[in-house]
């Protein structure tokens, strides 16, 4: 799975990219009920799997689904 994945299924799922907040290629998300995510990496690269770990937890968090 690539970043730029994770980053359409946070989009997807009501998280909001807060401009400014990260540095280099790191970039922050933020979801309406509390839940931030950062994204390191270039839209390119493989995404870890701690990162998706990451992702997919906060994604449910905010009450939204993982679909494989």
């Amino acid at each position: 799975m690539r970043i730029r994945d994770l980053i359409r299924r946070l989009r997807d799922a009501g998280f909001i990219l807060q401009q400014g907040q990260g540095r280099g290629s790191h970039r922050v998300y933020d979801h309406p009920h509390g839940q931030t995510v950062t994204i390191p990496g270039h839209d390119n690269n493989n995404a870890p799997y701690y990162l998706i770990a990451q992702v997919r937890d906060a994604i449910e968090a905010a009450g939204g689904t993982w679909e494989d």
